[in-house]
């Protein structure tokens, strides 16, 4: 506090993160809670994410390029929710966002690259972030100039951004190969989960979008009873095209999967759109990879980033761990 108050702008941003932590966590309380919590939980909230807003608007105000992001994402998601109004509004958040850019955050560009006016403005942007090396912002930029018709380095740029573990690349990319007539080039690609030479060769993939969470708690399950062998086949199903599934909410995204045999190794990559998390997983999951998944506190891991970005779940063989990534 003392540093902070002093004008010290990395302790003004540890401060506005510590208090912005503070509120998403208590945030995650009141989701939970089965009775009302109260005027006095309610005044609380409100002290913290003004709070945050001081100290990262104190930093932003210094020049800081990471404050002022900060401060148009904690903006943007003031006037999203309509909450503890002020300063939270879109335009706000857009100044901050502008001014973050300019200076070069390269979160702040890729924001802008995809919310700019004109085509040229968005590759503009785009390119800026996406030569920094920001993972969305080359994925963007080769969907951008895919569209485009500029497929050469279109198709550059959808390989970078697939080595940086973007599951949206791996899919366009797949597109991109099947409508230049390159489908035989599909089984060479090397999947987001391809983080090491010790993995397999991918030969087919499944985009899902499921609830991360009950999926891997069955998973869990079948381990606690030293079931692997089912644990595989419950991943095996998530690859299978049965229009005759009794599981209608799991979509297999058609670009990257033609069919299905059980006898070939797959990677199954399940999106849950309501808490951000993506797990990436293959059929053929060691037993160790299954005993550690299930040592994992996927509920913390939901609430670990509530408003800043997607969390990645992925298993590397070399150091037989499941790495977690944060955009």
């Amino acid at each position: 506090m003392l540093a902070a108050e002093a004008s010290d702008v990395r302790a003004m941003k540890m401060l506005g993160s510590h208090y912005l932590d503070d509120y998403h966590q208590r945030e995650i309380t009141r989701k939970y809670s089965k009775k009302p919590l109260g005027a006095d939980f309610d005044d609380h909230q409100r002290r913290r994410i003004e709070q945050a807003e001081h100290w990262f608007l104190s930093a932003a105000e210094a020049g800081d390029p990471e404050a002022m992001w900060e401060l148009s994402c904690l903006c943007r998601a003031r006037s999203k929710n309509d909450q503890y109004h002020g300063e939270a509004n879109s335009g706000t958040k857009g100044y901050w966002r502008w001014r973050a850019a300019e200076a070069g955050w390269p979160a702040a560009m890729c924001a802008m690259g995809t919310c700019a006016d004109s085509v040229e403005e968005r590759e503009s942007w785009l390119r800026r972030a996406a030569e920094v090396r920001h993972p969305h912002a080359m994925q963007f930029l080769g969907e951008l100039l895919a569209d485009q018709g500029r497929l050469v380095e279109a198709e550059s740029w959808l390989r970078a951004a697939m080595a940086t573990m973007q599951t949206g690349a791996y899919q366009r990319l797949a597109v991109l190969l099947r409508e230049q007539g390159r489908a035989s080039e599909l089984a060479d690609l090397h999947g987001p989960a391809a983080s090491g030479p010790d993995l397999p060769t991918l030969a087919l993939t499944a985009v899902v979008t499921t609830a991360v969470v009950p999926f891997v708690q069955s998973l869990v399950a079948k381990v606690a009873e030293d079931a692997y062998g089912q644990a595989r086949v419950l991943i095996r199903r998530m690859l299978r095209r049965d229009r005759n599934s009794p599981q209608p909410s799991v979509h297999i995204d058609q670009a990257t999967t033609d069919f299905v045999d059980a006898d070939r190794t797959g990677l199954v990559i399940a999106e849950d759109p309501d808490t951000g998390v993506t797990l990436l997983i293959w059929s053929n999951a060691s037993d160790e990879a299954l005993r550690a998944l299930s040592a994992l506190e996927f509920n913390d891991l939901v609430s670990r980033r509530p408003d800043q970005g997607r969390v990645r779940i992925v298993w590397n063989a070399a150091t037989r761990t499941w790495h977690i990534r944060g955009d």
